[in-house]
């Protein structure tokens, strides 16, 4: 399937509020296929009243490049005509360079071995996505992951020269990032529009001859805000709400997270936007998210066991 690049970014020098960017030479480009390119037009089947929303594609979002695009939507009134709508699609996933490259073939295989008639309701379930059984899919997702490290465990030897099995790896982990991503914006409502973007919904995105439909959230999309990588230095302001310890964290986006039983440990330039007056998380795909039986002295031990993954954001 052929692909085209993203846009370079610029940098910026530092200011007393927000620095202004400056041009410099283009980094090296992120491919995006044309599904999510410019002018495309997206299905998704929201969850919540099983409703349908066409979206055109306006361009790609820089933050999370490969996976997310600012979109237009004139249906449903109930929403913004623009839109960040990020999709977990293993097909954009990155993936190690020991691993098989993205195969609709091996995709198709993957699929063909969760339809089959043995196998449980939920699971034959999994690649289309049912509204209805959210709930218990996020259960069955959360126990491929009992540490909550947002990495999912690795195929067994005997699978390890299967295309197919590195196929349903990647999908996995694609259900595994979208259900955390939606569990963060559920925890962090008091903090969207401040340190996080509103989260409007989700759903799943219909792919014309695609055997699966990835998942997706809808999200606000805030005209001002630049990539933190845009930014050389940050100013005082910018740079308090990084902080991860010291007089500042309370105020910080990592204790913030935290206290609302997230804890953020993938924080790098392309998951940060940065406005006038705030930053702003947009990526839970990798996030810790605090369960019911985990004690104050583990959810600590936690959030200090992150701080050497946040330094070089901050």
């Amino acid at each position: 399937m052929p692909e085209y690049a993203l846009r370079p970014f610029a940098t910026a020098n530092p200011a007393e509020s927000l620095p202004r960017p400056i041009s410099q030479a283009p980094r090296p480009p992120r491919l995006v296929p044309p599904v999510y390119q410019r002018s495309a037009i997206l299905n998704v089947h929201l969850n919540e009243g099983d409703s349908h929303l066409e979206l055109e594609v306006l361009k790609p979002f820089p933050p999370t490049c490969a996976q997310a695009c600012v979109a237009r939507q004139t249906k449903l009134p109930s929403l913004p005509n623009i839109l960040i709508v990020k999709v977990f699609d293993p097909m954009v996933m990155k993936r190690s360079k020991r691993h098989p490259t993205y195969s609709f073939l091996h995709e198709s295989a993957a699929a063909e071995r969760r339809g089959d008639q043995s196998q449980p309701e939920l699971v034959r379930s999994l690649s289309l996505g049912d509204p209805r059984l959210q709930d218990s899919e996020d259960r069955l997702v959360h126990s491929w992951d009992p540490n909550d490290e947002g990495i999912y465990p690795p195929i067994s030897e005997s699978e390890n020269e299967d295309p197919t099995s590195w196929e349903e790896h990647y999908f996995k982990i694609s259900l595994q990032q979208f259900h955390k991503e939606r569990r963060a914006y559920e925890r962090l409502s008091d903090l969207q529009g401040i340190l996080v973007p509103r989260f409007y919904g989700c759903g799943r995105l219909g792919l014309p001859g695609r055997p699966i439909m990835p998942r997706v959230v809808l999200l606000e999309y805030i005209r001002d805000a630049l990539p933190l990588d845009a930014f050389s230095v940050l100013s005082p302001h910018h740079k308090s709400l990084m902080a991860f310890d010291g007089p500042d964290a309370d105020a910080g986006i990592y204790k913030q997270f935290w206290s609302h039983g997230v804890v953020q440990n993938d924080v790098g330039h392309r998951q940060v936007s940065v406005t006038r007056d705030h930053i702003m998380v947009f990526d839970f795909g990798r996030a810790m998210l605090r369960e019911p039986d985990d004690t104050d002295e583990e959810w600590d031990w936690l959030y200090r066991g992150v701080e050497e993954h946040v330094q070089g954001a901050a």
